[in-house]
């Protein structure tokens, strides 16, 4: 091999470690991003809505009782905001569901909450307060609480996945940074090995080729320097030592 082509070479090799690392970090950190948009479009999206499915729902419970005091103009309308930002709120989460489990939960909610409605919108058909109070423990709160806990139970699922997929993150992003690491543990190596090459083969014997021709100079005497390569220095080498058997051989005559 000639001389340009193991420099060559060796800048071939680090570059070709350095890409490799670089795209293991950029394909760690494209999945890391998608992760995180995973997570804003679907757990904490879901959070949120669930949140808001509770301030309804509370809202909700509020104006019944409202109504219950004889205030209904102002309990209509609170319940109807509160349904329309619970509908919302759970139609939202449907469509940003896609997996089984939290289908279930939804449907559970849906279903619960079909149920807690159909109480609250039929309070107005009783007649004395007396009636109405007891309607609603007997009935609508409980329904309530059904809802309320089938919202619960979707919020701290959703919670706990979000802190799951954080740690995982976490445990990626840790993974991503070890390429690097590696990349740079390499090159270091690599530089070792390469500055002993470079020694070994280019400094050394051109040591040898200086010193050699420094006797030619100082005694005339014939000289043979050994490389150990096969490539331009080599050839110089060689070249050097003819010239020195050729001045050798001048003198003598």
């Amino acid at each position: 091999m000639n001389l340009r082509n193991k420099i060559l070479s060796g800048f071939v090799i680090l570059s070709l470690m350095l890409a490799i690392a670089g795209a293991w970090s950029i394909y760690h950190f494209q999945f890391i991003g998608n992760r995180i948009n995973r997570i804003m479009n679907s757990e904490y999206k879901t959070i949120n809505n669930s949140i808001s499915m509770l301030h309804a729902l509370e809202r909700e419970d509020s104006a019944i009782l409202l109504s219950l005091l004889g205030n209904l103009s102002e309990s209509s309308s609170i319940i109807q905001d509160a349904d329309s930002v619970f509908t919302d709120a759970i139609n939202q989460v449907q469509a940003s569901t896609d997996e089984n489990n939290h289908k279930k939960m939804v449907s559970e909610i849906e279903e619960n909450y079909k149920l807690y409605k159909n109480e609250w919108q039929h309070l107005h058909n009783l007649e004395a307060p007396q009636d109405l109070i007891k309607w609603y423990f007997a009935n609508t709160h409980t329904k309530f609480l059904n809802v309320k806990q089938s919202v619960e139970k979707l919020l701290i699922t959703n919670e706990n996945e979000l802190y799951s997929t954080a740690e995982n993150l976490k445990d990626l992003a840790n993974r991503a940074t070890m390429p690097g690491i590696i990349a740079i543990i390499a090159a270091l190596a690599f530089t070792i090995m390469f500055s002993y090459f470079v020694h070994f083969y280019f400094i050394s014997p051109i040591v040898k080729i200086i010193d050699g021709v420094k006797q030619i100079k100082k005694s005339g005497t014939h000289i043979n320097i050994k490389v150990h390569s096969k490539d331009e220095i080599a050839e110089l080498a060689e070249g050097i030592n003819y010239l020195s058997s050729q001045i050798t051989n001048s003198s003598k005559k």
